[in-house]
């Protein structure tokens, strides 16, 4: 009969580790796969259609190096206290909630979605503000829910002359 070598204990170890390892690697590839997936199939489920979609799309990329005019630059109402958008302006944000998500994590998303009167009145304050467009306004309210402090040395540093 033949003899079978014996291995030590702390080879069958690695051995298993290893194996066990390469099922962690490929299980979290696998969660990682899914979670792609879902995102790319959810975005389009926040957008109302895909026309409105590319109408927005082409206006905000157009709308960000554009000058605000007074079409679209809102006003305070000074008997509600509230501020109103322009006749100008569509009212449409450059991307939904979930775009939100994305781009600046929970803090935003959770506020822009759980009471949007808000947070609508927090775009047309900074966009009379800043004398930027709704796309402008829309990221720097959105960066500065998520993080304030680093909002900020970003204003600083492009009054230095820094880029956007």
């Amino acid at each position: 009969s033949q003899r079978i070598p014996k291995r030590s204990a702390k080879s069958i170890h690695s051995i298993q580790s290893t194996g066990g390892f390469i099922q962690v690697e490929i299980m979290m590839r696998a969660v990682a796969l899914f979670i792609a997936v879902f995102l790319v199939g959810a975005c389009d489920a926040f957008n109302p259609s895909s026309t409105t979609t590319t109408t927005a799309v082409r206006s905000s990329l157009t709308c960000l190096s554009a000058a605000v005019t007074a079409k679209t630059r809102p006003k305070l109402n000074k008997a509600t206290g509230e501020w109103e958008k322009a006749e100008g302006d569509d009212g449409e944000y450059p991307y939904g909630a979930f775009g939100t998500l994305l781009r600046h994590g929970p803090s935003p998303f959770v506020s822009r979605v759980t009471n949007p009167a808000q947070y609508e009145q927090f775009v047309l304050s900074y966009m009379d503000g800043a004398n930027v467009d709704r796309a402008e306004a829309t990221g720097n309210i959105d960066a500065k829910m998520n993080n304030e402090l680093d909002w900020m040395y970003q204003k600083i540093e492009e009054k230095k002359g820094r880029p956007k």
